[in-house]
């Protein structure tokens, strides 16, 4: 049977967390990088079969970060590719503000608050920046915008 719940002890405090999908990892994420030495983390990630969700530990609530990358984990095949050359500015101004939009509602595999208690609407996400960093943007110039379709 999948493990959907995560159960979260800070002090005399205990929340049972529960998510949409199965738990596949999670690891605490702490201000030290050295893994043996993680006592007080201020974040916990967990690996869904669907999704990345990453809780603030230091929120009253453990309120999940905003993820700034849209994913779905789900393996499915390309069928199909369109790549489009020179698209009009307006297009990929239209698309991220779709992609924040849809983010903003609360779309997140975090089912709600303690013991089974599953919000209604929204989910709070917590002010933190997301702790995840890495890899390096794109600094090449194009003098087109490129867009690659996949589905």
């Amino acid at each position: 049977m999948p493990i959907t719940n995560l159960v979260i002890m800070r002090g005399k405090r205990v929340n049972v967390m529960q998510m949409d999908a199965p738990i596949i990892d999670f690891i605490g994420l702490c201000e030290n990088p050295f893994l043996n030495d993680c006592s007080d983390p201020y974040a916990v990630a967990v690996l869904l079969e669907t999704d990345l969700v990453i809780l603030d530990l230091l929120s009253l609530n453990f309120a999940p970060f905003e993820n700034p990358y849209p994913m779905d984990l789900n393996l499915s095949p390309v069928t199909s590719i369109e790549y489009l050359i020179d698209c009009p500015g307006e297009l990929i101004s239209a698309l991220y503000s779709l992609n924040s939009r849809s983010r903003r509602i609360g779309s997140s595999s975090w089912g709600g608050g303690a013991a089974g208690c599953t919000g209604s609407g929204g989910v709070a996400f917590t002010t933190r920046e997301w702790p995840i960093n890495g890899g390096e943007w794109g600094t090449t110039y194009s003098p087109y915008q490129e867009l690659i379709f996949t589905g």
